[in-house]
């Protein structure tokens, strides 16, 4: 099937499938200015095993999309079938998300065009797959609705639902970034400070050795808190991928006696 869709799509935007494109896809994610994490590729290949053990037929049809046969964006994309057995279009298991375009080099117009494209293949997959409607997700920054809104907009899309994410601009000293801070939550995070202890794991600083080693650690905590195992130590091992490839780090917490009481990945 990835390889008929491969060929639908091609039909209305040049592309190719992320695993057939890997360095070009990555190349892209550090050039572009702003990439949110759902399209890092080593986030994106951590969602594929995660959703491919939650959902039946799950598949990865992310895209490396070509404008004048140059690479101009990236498009985490996938499939499944739902509980009555009907075809799904997502993004890493949720909504569509709108391709990223590398707009420092693409005028708006010439944006409006690839993502007019973009629709059209989204269409032509749609009929062939039988699905009837899409459930899109996208974001609206400090400097207002984009193209692709814009898009959607004009193609008849109605709003579901609203929710909000917060963000932190780590390039920022961390005397900036607290004075971003409620004092009330500057005094929990003294207050923590004082409590415990914490190390941060990146895979700039430790080797992957040690990586694997806290991470055997944080899943360990994970079973025990949850009482079971909830997912497979693959997809475990793809998180590790994603500390050891730089694009996220791991927060460990420990108490006086060196007992590790929390965890958590940021990516």
């Amino acid at each position: 099937m990835r390889e008929q869709l491969l060929s639908i799509i091609n039909e209305k935007i040049q592309c190719k499938y992320i695993d057939d494109d890997k360095d070009t896809w990555i190349k892209l994610e550090d050039d572009i200015k702003y990439v949110h994490a759902w399209y890092e590729y080593w986030n994106v290949k951590y969602q594929t095993i995660y959703f491919s053990e939650a959902y039946r037929n799950y598949t990865d049809i992310s895209l490396v999309l070509y404008s004048g046969g140059s690479a101009v964006g990236i498009w985490p994309l996938s499939v499944y079938d739902s509980d009555d057995f009907k075809k799904v279009i997502c993004s890493i298991g949720l909504g569509v998300i709108p391709p990223v375009i590398y707009s420092e080099k693409i005028s708006v117009e010439g944006q409006r065009k690839i993502y007019e494209k973009c629709f059209e293949a989204l269409e032509a997959v749609c009929k062939f797959l039988k699905i009837e409607y899409i459930d899109f997700r996208t974001m609206v920054l400090d400097d207002g609705q984009g193209v692709f809104q814009q898009k959607m907009q004009e193609k008849g899309a109605t709003i579901k639902g609203i929710d909000s994410e917060c963000y932190i601009d780590l390039n920022m000293s961390e005397e900036e970034i607290l004075n971003t801070i409620r004092r009330t939550n500057k005094y929990s995070i003294k207050k923590a400070k004082d409590l415990w202890k914490y190390k941060i794991i990146d895979g700039a600083t430790n080797s992957a050795c040690e990586v694997e080693k806290y991470f055997e650690k944080f899943r360990d905590l994970h079973i025990d808190v949850a009482g079971r195992e909830t997912r497979s130590v693959d997809t475990w091992k793809a998180q590790i991928d994603i500390v050891n490839n730089q694009k996220g780090f791991l927060v460990l917490l420990y108490d006086d006696s060196d007992e590790m009481i929390g965890a958590s990945l940021y990516t």
